[in-house]
């Protein structure tokens, strides 16, 4: 509710009360001028605790969201530091490059930064130092209480939305109870006293209009998932000359604003996980913001995963060993075109982001990597040659 519209309310109220105490025989819904002074003072306690929840759960997002930045930052850091550290150690390399990369939303972040500080714990001493591995000047002591602040924030944030839309509830029921017997008093009005006459004046000038009206509630008009991750929404809302899209992921507790739009509303985003994705849109013009949008659900299938990275040594005659990764993959395709061969063939799927074969005929040889999800496969990798040295004939 926005307090300029609520204010107008209470003004309407005043009007209607001082209409009855000079108009002995106007008692819309049988109400006296008391009973009226009583529904003006029942809200405001009502806008006062809504007003403390609301500035409670501004604070808790932006705690939140300083949260969010901070771990996000350090996820870049240390994801980076650690595969130029780790480079020469297969075993965490294949580990490090499970870790997830994409974190569009706070719950994506929280989970990349939970994966990232349970793999440093594990990580055994970096190749040829005496001490555990250190992301620069950021020690895993320091990280882990990254990843608790953000926890803890967002915790916080899920229990002031929680106050908040209990308090906000109590004042939108109050101030549409006024609001029903503002129409109805001065419909009854209107419909007792004729044009002309000195009562129906009084009617009359109780104010029926804001100058400036806030926007009504925003209304999704159509959302859509119209290719692998990806969602598009278009919505609307009365005097509205701007908007902001509220998102709440698969798995998310609460709501998160996304993005902004002008008039006319759209919004596009990609890259988004497989599941069902909730989506708020509020109007807001110059008087504030009015009330967001019932939520819309857009199921959405998962995007495609990224172009797989690939790399691959002969490490004996006859022999291949690669190692490829791709985000958003869960399993991968390899590919293979041996010496004089126009084409490539299919030679293996798996999971593990690994693959060794033996018995090749020597010569040079290339192999490519293709990463495949729920939603179908994604871009190949760039080729990988290979040169492959013939098995020694006894």
């Amino acid at each position: 509710i926005m307090f300029e519209q609520f204010n107008f309310h209470q003004t309407q109220l005043e009007y209607i009360k001082g209409a009855e105490e000079v108009i002995p025989t106007y008692r819309p819904f049988g109400k006296t001028p008391v009973q009226v002074g009583t529904m003006i003072t029942n809200c405001p306690p009502l806008r006062d605790a809504y007003l403390e929840k609301l500035n409670g759960l501004n604070t808790a997002r932006g705690e939140a969201q300083v949260a969010v930045d901070a771990a996000h930052a350090a996820c870049v850091s240390v994801f980076a530091i650690m595969k130029s550290i780790y480079a020469t150690d297969g075993a965490s390399m294949r580990a490090i490059r499970g870790l997830p990369r994409r974190d569009n939303s706070a719950g994506q972040t929280f989970t990349r930064t939970e994966a990232i500080a349970k793999l440093w714990s594990e990580l055994p001493n970096p190749p040829g130092s005496a001490t555990a591995f250190v992301a620069g000047t950021l020690t895993l002591v320091e990280f882990q209480v990254l990843l608790a602040t953000l926890s803890a924030k967002r915790g916080v944030l899920a229990s002031c939305e929680q106050q908040f839309q209990l308090k906000e509830g109590a004042l939108h029921v109050c101030d549409a109870e006024n609001v029903t017997f503002i129409t109805g008093a001065l419909v009854q009005g209107r419909a007792q006293f004729p044009l002309g006459t000195a009562a129906r004046e009084v009617i009359d000038a109780i104010p029926t209009e804001a100058n400036t009206p806030v926007p009504s509630q925003a209304l999704i008009i159509s959302a859509t998932s119209p290719a692998s991750g990806a969602v598009r929404l278009e919505f609307t809302s009365a005097h509205a000359t701007s908007f902001t899209i509220w998102h709440k992921g698969p798995g998310e507790a609460i709501f998160s604003q996304v993005g902004e739009s002008p008039v006319p509303g759209l919004y596009e985003v990609t890259g988004l996980a497989a599941g069902e994705h909730l989506y708020e849109v509020v109007g807001r013009n110059s008087r504030g913001d009015g009330l967001a949008s019932a939520p819309a659900t857009v199921p959405v299938v998962g995007a495609l995963p990224e172009q797989p990275w690939v790399s691959g040594e002969s490490q004996a005659e006859g022999a291949v060993h690669l190692w490829y990764g791709a985000a958003g993959a869960t399993s991968f395709q390899v590919w293979h075109k041996g010496p004089g061969e126009p084409v490539f063939t299919q030679v293996d799927t798996t999971v593990t982001g690994e693959y060794v074969t033996f018995g090749l005929v020597g010569g040079m040889h290339a192999y490519k990597a293709v990463g495949v999800n729920a939603a179908g496969a994604g871009p190949a990798s760039e080729p990988l040659a290979i040169d492959v040295a013939a098995v020694a004939v006894a």
